[in-house]
């Protein structure tokens, strides 16, 4: 199961994720890769605009901290509607632990 949660507090935003969907074999995991893909996404247009301040990943674990600014906040509200729809479409294997 991929538990994420979603932080805001002051000036910064932070989101993290942890575990593994188990939807399919390591490699095949379409759960996996919808939810990494969303967070690679929301991570490389922060730091394009300078906004990312950590980006902190290993197996199984990522974590983003970013400065709260309009354009992040519109940035994370695309992430958050990503990952509704992997949690609606596959809630045994997503879960919202805190946010949102």
């Amino acid at each position: 199961m991929i538990k994420y949660s979603i932080s805001i507090e002051g000036n910064v935003c932070s989101i993290e994720i942890d575990g593994h969907a188990g939807y399919a074999e390591a490699g095949q995991d379409i759960v996996c890769a919808g939810m990494s893909m969303l967070c690679y996404a929301l991570a490389e247009s922060l730091r394009r605009t300078g906004e990312l301040q950590v980006m902190h990943e290993q197996a199984g674990h990522m974590a983003l901290r970013f400065k709260r600014t309009r354009k992040s906040l519109w940035r994370l509200d695309v992430f958050r509607a990503g990952a509704q729809l992997l949690r609606e479409q596959y809630p045994e294997h997503v879960q919202l632990s805190r946010g949102d």
